[in-house]
This record gives C-alpha cells, sequence and structure tokens, in this order.
C-alpha cells in the first residue's frame, strides 16, 4: 500500500500540516484497525503524535521496539531503525490466533504483515 501525503500543502504552522497528514495516514489504514498495530518510525511518531486521536503512553521496551502510544484503535510502536517512510501493519496475538484458527479449519489465507509507503 502506499499513501501519498504529497497533497497537504507546506503551511508556516507544522502542526496543522501533521494533523492533515495524520488523518490522511489513519484514513487509508481504517480497516485495519481491528486487532492489528502499527509499528511506525520516528518520523511517522512526530506526524501522529500531533493528531488529538493519539493517546500517548508510558513507554516501555518489547525486543527492540517500544509503546508510545494508541491511535484509532491501533497500538503504536517505534522502531528507531525502520524506514522513515514505512508503516508495519502486523496483527496482535489475539488477531494472530484467530487467522491461525481459521486457516486450520476453513482453509482461510493466512492474513500476513503489510508494508505502508509513505510519500511525502
Amino acid at each position: 500500500m502506499i499513501i501519498d501525503l504529497s497533497s497537504v500543502l507546506e503551511k508556516d504552522d507544522y502542526i496543522t500540516n501533521y494533523q492533515a497528514k495524520s488523518k490522511i495516514i489513519m484514513d487509508n489504514l481504517k480497516g485495519y484497525d481491528n486487532g492489528y498495530i502499527l509499528i511506525i518510525s520516528i518520523n511517522i511518531l512526530n506526524i501522529l503524535e500531533m493528531d488529538e486521536r493519539f493517546i500517548q503512553t508510558d513507554s516501555f521496551l518489547h525486543g527492540d521496539i517500544f509503546k508510545v502510544g494508541d491511535i484509532c484503535g491501533f497500538e503504536c510502536y517505534v522502531d528507531k531503525f525502520m524506514n522513515s517512510d514505512e508503516i508495519l501493519i502486523t496483527y496482535d496475538k489475539v488477531k494472530m490466533r484467530d487467522n491461525k484458527i481459521d486457516y486450520l479449519l476453513n482453509n482461510e489465507n493466512l492474513v500476513e504483515e503489510k508494508r505502508v509507503k509513505i510519500i511525502s
């Protein structure tokens, strides 16, 4: 998936710019808000945390990533080594278990991770 943020006109107020960019990102990710988590770069975090829907949480380390908050039903984790223009949509343990059960019982395809490329 590719999300194009180039339609946001650059203004003097970076907060307004980031809020507009966050709205575009979250509108494109609406279908994945049930049991999925976002692994984002620091650059994407800077955009999402300006959104009024972003709820900051106490950061805690989870392997090489750390949780920074929640937005629109997604848990957000930052990977400081991730490409600055990517978002990784992956699933939590409950969604992963449900997908494996569906695969075994109904021979349905396993839902996999999805990479989102951000174009500025």
